[in-house]
């Protein structure tokens, strides 16, 4: 008998059997991971008929697949963060009657003032900037690296703990505006890279130092992660749709129905007590025109901020 031959045979036949079979589960990883491209043309098709206008490029090939995270949300929250951007410096505080705490860190002028749950303003030398003066659109990409890395450095003071892409949280600055030789950056805080709705900041940068800054940050201490079902890209447009066409029955002029982009985020929900907090996978869907609409990706709701 010609064993050569038939040795040969054989790993030839191995070899096609393991292409088959890893063939078989590149198919069903896409199957499973991936909107199919004619499933996503038929969708945008129906979904014209109901007056919601959308380009391919305009709807992610992935599905969602992240986390919803709890977190825990502490009496000293205020404290902790304020001794985290400090370095642990010592200050002193009271009560506004706006309800806000006013930090005053010893030795400078720089003041912080703190609102329950996560509103932070940050003033040094304990002034406040006119952000009327920034009215120029900054194109330049060195001054976007420069801002960022600002912004990043104040928020995440150690900072080689928060280098884009090895690790959980960041930012995502979207504006950036000059005026005076300084510059006003506008961003949101990220979680693995996906934005969270709600944390719009604005901070003013002169000298590659953040000498002001207002809106809302949070540092989460995500205790438990819970993997659930969530609404792919296709089911929130036909939600979407359905929303538009409610609204028209009920009279309201159609606007905004062309959809600009849509994209992963989180928002964020509480508990009754208020103790911990919820990182909730979400869709963040925007409009020509600049209307965006948030929507749950567990339940599908419209999320109001």
């Amino acid at each position: 008998m010609r064993w050569n031959v038939i040795k040969t045979v054989m790993i030839v036949l191995l070899a096609v059997v393991n292409i088959c079979l890893a063939v078989s589960v590149i198919i069903s990883y896409r199957n499973i991971n991936y909107i199919n491209a004619d499933v996503k043309r038929e969708a945008i098709e129906l979904l014209a008929d109901g007056g919601l206008f959308v380009s391919e490029d305009k709807v992610p090939d992935k599905k969602p697949r992240y986390n919803v995270i709890e977190c825990e949300y502490s009496e000293g929250y205020s404290d902790e963060y304020l001794n985290y951007l400090t370095g642990g410096l010592e200050y002193s505080s009271y009560v506004i009657p706006s309800g806000e705490i006013r930090y005053f860190i010893n030795d400078t002028s720089d003041i912080f003032e703190y609102s329950y749950p996560f509103g932070l303003r940050y003033k040094r030398g304990g002034i406040e900037p006119d952000l009327n003066v920034f009215d120029t659109a900054e194109s330049n990409q060195s001054k976007h690296k420069e801002a960022e890395k600002a912004v990043r450095q104040f928020i995440y003071p150690n900072s080689s703990a928060y280098e884009r892409g090895k690790s959980e949280m960041d930012i995502e600055l979207t504006e950036l505006y000059s005026g005076g030789g300084m510059y006003r950056a506008v961003f949101y805080q990220t979680y693995f890279q996906k934005i969270i709705a709600g944390t719009k900041t604005e901070a003013v940068i002169d000298g590659g130092k953040v000498i002001y800054l207002s809106g809302s940050l949070i540092f989460p201490n995500d205790v438990n992660r819970y993997s659930t079902d969530l609404y792919d890209q296709i089911n929130i447009l036909f939600l979407e749709k359905r929303r538009i066409a409610e609204e028209n029955e009920n009279g309201a002029e159609a606007i905004n129905v062309t959809v600009d982009s849509m994209k992963c985020g989180y928002i964020i929900t509480w508990n009754n007590k208020m103790t911990k907090y919820y990182l909730i996978p979400a869709w963040i869907v925007k409009y020509n025109g600049g209307n965006a609409i948030i929507r749950n990706a567990v339940i599908g709701d419209i999320y109001e901020k």
